[in-house]
């Protein structure tokens, strides 16, 4: 089943680990659909991975050297280059290494965006990240967090995307105070992303950005999924570009995610205090979204024949499922706009 999942989806760049997490001459270990994986950065601030499995006996490795790009087995003490081709083998000096053809499988990794991006597909990886970002203008300050979800991948998307649970699940954080407001939707599907953009409202979304900015906020924002799994919030307050989100939901195994968070923000002077302030919110929301969604997808499994009831405003979530099914059958979707209106 979650082989079946991966299809398709590893055929594109992954975002597996903040840059700044790997330090030089350091490696680190995870998982990506299922498959472990071994990650370093060499004396240089290179960065390579390979599948963290031993041609031999299949245990799993170590980088042992970080001059050299030297990795080794724990358990036999077979040795392998950079390159994934095994060159010393300790118990059988003298044997044929050519002739063994012995080798891992390393990945395409690269840098970028203040991510690791990983291409675990077979063919040649895209030219092209999912994820374009120009230089940070100035006054922008970032915090990152992670934390392990017991749920899919997919349901998390599509949490994040979801602005109707925010008044109910993140009360007075985001949203909550006030009569609901109307926001009219504009929605746009590409073959490899989905962006759902929200005309401007003047709205109460949350006590913090209340003390900082005042009330009746001018808002608008969108909501971007881009393939394989991530997802780009945008916030324009007062006609300033204000808040910025981005999720990578890697599937580690099946039930279980990792959400690698990033959050940018540009306050003026308050910057100090939000920076101060944002990573405990920030953690109070993914604790609270932590909870639903892993009742959520224990629920789906024991009433897994049980129809959800849809109404006009989960097209969101149709749209960005769509996209991931074409994306596993190696299919091409047809591009689309639509409106529709909600209340929050």
């Amino acid at each position: 089943m979650f082989e079946n999942t991966a299809q398709g989806l590893v055929d594109h760049w992954h975002a597996v680990a903040f840059a700044q997490d790997l330090k030089k001459s350091q490696s680190l270990k995870l998982q990506l659909y299922g498959i472990p994986l071994l990650l370093w950065r060499d004396a240089e601030a290179q960065v390579f991975a390979v599948v963290d499995v031993c041609a031999h006996k299949r245990a799993p490795l170590a980088v042992t050297c970080f001059k050299q790009n030297t990795i080794t087995c724990p358990y036999h003490g077979w040795q392998y280059h950079q390159n994934g081709q095994v060159c010393h083998i300790p118990s059988s000096p003298n044997i044929d290494l050519n002739k063994l053809n012995a080798s891992l499988h390393t990945l395409p990794i690269q840098e970028a965006h203040g991510w690791l991006w990983l291409y675990l597909g077979k063919d040649t990886p895209p030219a092209t990240l999912p994820l374009s970002l120009t230089a940070p203008a100035k006054g922008w300050q970032h915090i990152q967090l992670k934390k392990q979800f017991a749920t899919s991948e997919e349901l998390l998307i599509e949490n994040f995307m979801d602005a109707t649970h925010t008044p109910f699940i993140h009360r007075g954080i985001i949203r909550g105070h006030g009569a609901p407001t109307q926001h009219h939707i504009h929605l746009k599907v590409a073959p490899n992303q989905l962006l759902a953009s929200y005309a401007e409202t003047t709205e109460k979304i949350g006590v913090a950005l209340q003390f900082i900015l005042g009330k009746n906020l001018r808002v608008k924002h969108s909501d971007a999924f881009l393939l394989p799994n991530l997802v780009k919030v945008d916030y324009i307050i007062n006609d300033v570009p204000r808040f910025t989100a981005v999720i990578a939901c890697n599937p580690t195994s099946e039930g279980k995610t990792e959400a690698l968070v990033k959050l940018s923000f540009r306050f003026g002077k308050l910057n100090f205090l939000v920076k101060r302030a944002l990573p405990w919110l920030a953690r109070k929301v993914l604790a609270q979204d932590f909870d639903i969604t892993q009742q959520q997808f224990a629920n789906q499994k024991i009433f897994a024949q049980q129809k959800d009831k849809s109404i006009d405003s989960d097209i969101m979530h149709h749209k960005m499922r769509l996209i991931r099914r074409a994306a596993q059958r190696r299919q091409t979707i047809t591009p689309s706009e639509t409106e529709f209106k909600l209340f929050l």
